[in-house]
């Protein structure tokens, strides 16, 4: 993680370099500032010093007006490098991300995603940027004017010296209270903000059965534990705050009533004293500062390990095995294959051959593992134990381009993206732009598109579409892609007997040379396909033509019997 965050640093050496080289002018200046009061005292005292009032009088507004345009250079080159480093991580975060295996984004909430995306990088970024910047700064102002301290008056300055550890040790008491809590309130964040999620995504089920009040506890019961570890939090920082407060004003008195006697013992002078004073309301303002900064440095410590968390996450390999091989036929062979989702055994032993060209239908009842083939096809997940070919060649030992390219899937769960159909279709890429512009004119000349839904925007998560409309954007870009393997799960179960017309006419030519895997609780979908492989419980319990295990009278004769009496 240290790591990580000098590498953010080092990119961005040269601005946050500016903004350092210009803290000791900063400071600089707000140091001779309380001297020059003590000139100007002693001047009225009757000291000569060779300058009148009115001459150290501009000389401190000249120094006033040049420190606060030095202050406005690096406020703006250290905003300027914190935005440039929250872009940073943020691309950095997304860009490993998409690169994550996809079985990782079962374990992941979107919620989670989403606070690391957006505050949790901002954090870090300011933690980078403004927070390292500020916290050199007042860490030389308080060196810089204990420093001073000790050379206007020791005794004065003892005061200081001393109290500084029991600052720092009671924030860093504080400090580690705060940050227990912050984990604990941002681990709550994220957890409201999946809920919110869920509760946009699934609004028509709360509608539909009557759950507003349900959902409205559970967003209650987690709003009110966030509420109550923020109300914890905040007992610490307040009671930090008026601790230095406190002390402040107890240094203070200390240091008047000692530099008093002092005055009377003609030991000290009122301009040093003032001085004295000055310096001391000077140095408990970083003191201040880096107390209220404790804050975000621990936030920003605690956002840090919660991207940190997902930066870990080993990303998807391009070719599992160390031995690239390309693909030159497209027919599917699963060997012993065994795979399980953690502990829970999906499928057991699977053994079958899909030759190039053929056109094979999948079926079994829910829970079989006929989805997880696809998946497993697409190398989503790795497999336990066991081989899938692909042409004879291994997958494992596929790039993940060449195997992903090679593959046209068309899921039951359609997801359209914020844009146009064309870009839905096009996936926003240019090359295929045509392509989408003639689908979308076969669906106009076969009037299940209009004008209309072509040109109307996508709503959120293509709500404003209708199921089947939904699929005919899935299979469209299949049809663009045109890729040498076909995967159907289940994808026409939702549509009317128009698309599902067009559909089949458009799939008879489009898989026509292609090898192609139709899962389907249809028999009209299944019919006409080279063969029918039957699973059950995660293993291939039947294999043959439609007629042939119509006939046998087995697990594919049970399972349809009582859905299409009349068809078997």
């Amino acid at each position: 993680m240290k790591k990580f965050l000098m590498q953010e640093a080092y990119v961005f050496r040269y601005w946050l370099l500016a903004s350092f080289l210009l803290i000791p002018i900063v400071q600089g200046i707000r140091i001779v500032q309380p001297w020059l009061f003590k000139l100007i005292i002693d001047v009225g005292e009757g000291t000569s010093y060779g300058l009148n009032l009115l001459q150290l009088t501009f000389v401190l507004l000249a120094f006033i007006f040049v420190n606060h345009i030095f202050q406005y250079l690096q406020g703006y080159i250290t905003a300027f490098a914190g935005a440039r480093i929250v872009l940073s991580i943020r691309k950095k975060l997304y860009k490993h991300l998409l690169q994550l295996p996809y079985g990782t984004f079962s374990r992941l909430k979107s919620g989670q995603i989403i606070v690391r995306l957006s505050s949790d990088v901002e954090s870090v970024g300011n933690a980078l940027s403004g927070v390292l910047v500020r916290t050199l700064s007042d860490i030389l102002a308080i060196v810089s004017i204990l420093v001073v301290l000790l050379t206007i008056n020791v005794r004065l300055a003892m005061y200081i010296v001393i109290g500084i550890p029991c600052l720092i040790y009671i924030t860093g008491f504080i400090g580690g209270k705060i940050r227990k809590g912050m984990t604990v309130t941002k681990k709550i964040l994220s957890e409201m903000t999946s809920f919110f999620s869920e509760t946009i995504q699934g609004f028509e089920i709360i509608k539909s059965f009557e759950k507003e009040k349900d959902t409205h506890a559970s967003f209650h019961k987690l709003s009110r534990n966030f509420t109550n570890e923020f109300h914890r939090l905040n007992f610490f920082e307040p009671t930090y705050y008026s601790f230095v407060e406190f002390f402040t004003s107890f240094l203070l008195a200390c240091l008047i009533f000692d530099g008093g006697n002092q005055i009377l013992e003609n030991t000290l002078q009122f301009g040093e004293l003032v001085a004295v004073i000055t310096y001391v309301q000077r140095i408990m303002h970083p003191i201040r500062h880096l107390s209220g900064m404790l804050h975000q440095v621990l936030n920003a410590y605690t956002s840090m390990q919660r991207i940190y968390s997902i930066l870990e996450e080993n990303t998807e390999r391009d070719v599992i095995s160390d031995h690239e091989q390309a693909i030159e036929k497209y027919s599917i062979e699963f060997k012993d294959v065994e795979f399980s989702y953690g502990e829970e055994m999906i499928l057991k032993g699977v053994n079958f051959t899909i030759e190039e060209g053929q056109k094979v239908a999948i079926v079994g009842r829910t829970g079989a593992g006929k989805s997880t083939i696809i998946k497993l096809i697409n190398r989503f997940y790795l497999i336990n134990k066991g081989e899938i070919l692909i042409g004879g060649v291994n997958i494992d030992n596929v790039s993940r381009h060449s195997l992903r390219s090679s593959i046209g899937l068309v899921l039951q769960d359609v997801f359209l993206y914020a844009g146009s159909i064309l870009d839905n279709l096009s996936l926003y890429d240019e090359s295929r732009i045509q392509k989408a512009k003639d689908f979308c004119n076969k669906l106009l000349d076969r009037d299940l598109f209009s004008e209309q839904i072509i040109s109307k925007d996508v709503g959120q998560s293509g709500d404003n579409f209708s199921i089947g409309e939904k699929q005919l954007v899935a299979f469209g870009r299949v049809f663009i892609k045109d890729a040498e393997i076909f995967l159907l799960d289940e994808a026409t179960s939702n549509i009317d007997v128009k698309t599902e017309s067009f559909l089949e006419e458009e799939l008879h030519h489009f898989i026509a040379d292609k090898t192609a895997i139709i899962i389907a609780h249809r028999l009209s979908t299944i019919r006409n396909v080279d063969k029918i492989i039957v699973m059950k419980d995660g293993r291939v319990v039947e294999t043959g033509q439609y007629q042939e295990l119509i006939d046998k009278k087995g697990e594919f004769f049970e399972y349809f019997k009582h859905q299409y009496k009349d068809m078997l």
